[in-house]
């Protein structure tokens, strides 16, 4: 549970956003000649490095999970292994320092993984988008030249274009969709626990917040912090299995797009 479900999986989880933003941005490589450095780097660069690299970051920002739970050696009440998060919600509990490094690098991380990650997909296909568009744009003018007085043809391949170009804004705002509903979901618990983590520690908070206090209580009593975590995971999965079949559906279309401005190009 620590090791494996914890930290293997949030590397993996790191790995597979690292991956597809190296893979959307190849995206715009197809699209055009003209492109900038990181482009430009992240298409010729060799995959195996690009990844081994992306490991090991997404491992300096995996290991704090590994301290979400301590070993329980005596404690047959408590869990197997002990969730440490309940002590935050215990106010007789002294925690110690590091919880506070904990609870900030486990958020840290959490928003690199759930929320920065989303922006960063977000912005690389609107960026994909606006290239493609323009790109489009002008291989039809040029096809239009070329085609002079043939308008069936020219007709027949801007529809093309045009078609190609609708399904990847349906691709992109399908992808958007997705990530808003199944991914930022999983930012809600560590950043509820962060707000926590330093509500307790502070006497005049809690006497003044103490519907903050009964909110989080409430999570643990009602078995709801459970049912949450599992909630997001399970969306965070069904993601990655819808974007699959959105690829399958959609890059066909996107290739003819790209091929056909590069060779107007």
């Amino acid at each position: 549970k620590m090791v494996v479900k914890e930290c293997l999986v949030i590397t993996l989880r790191f790995l597979s956003n690292f991956c597809y933003i190296a893979f959307a941005l190849c995206r715009i490589a197809l699209i055009g000649r003209d492109h900038n450095k990181l482009i430009k780097f992240i298409s010729e660069v060799n995959i195996w490095i690009y990844v081994l690299c992306s490991l090991l970051i997404s491992l300096a920002f995996s290991w704090i999970k590994y301290f979400k739970y301590s070993i329980n050696v005596g404690r047959d009440e408590l869990h197997f292994p002990i969730w440490n998060e309940l002590d935050i919600a215990t106010p007789d509990v002294d925690l110690p320092r590091i919880m506070d490094v904990y609870a900030i690098y486990n958020v840290i991380s959490d928003l690199l993984n759930n929320l920065v990650f989303v922006i960063l997909c977000f912005l690389v296909d609107i960026t994909m988008l606006v290239r493609l568009r323009s790109t489009v744009n002008e291989s039809i003018n040029r096809i239009k030249s070329i085609s002079g007085s043939n308008e069936k043809q020219f007709e027949k391949k801007k529809s093309e274009l045009e078609e190609a170009m609708n399904k990847s804004i349906r691709m992109v705002v399908i992808n958007t969709t997705i990530w808003l509903l199944f991914k930022l979901p999983m930012v809600f618990l560590p950043l509820v626990n962060t707000i926590a983590v330093f509500f307790y520690k502070n006497m005049k908070m809690r006497s003044k917040n103490p519907s903050f206090d009964r909110f989080y209580t409430q999570l643990f009593d009602t078995n709801s912090y459970s049912l949450i975590q599992d909630t997001t995971k399970l969306l965070f999965f069904i993601s990655l299995s819808i974007q699959y079949f959105i690829y399958k559906k959609f890059d066909n279309k996107f290739k003819l797009a790209s091929l056909s401005s590069s060779k107007s190009q």
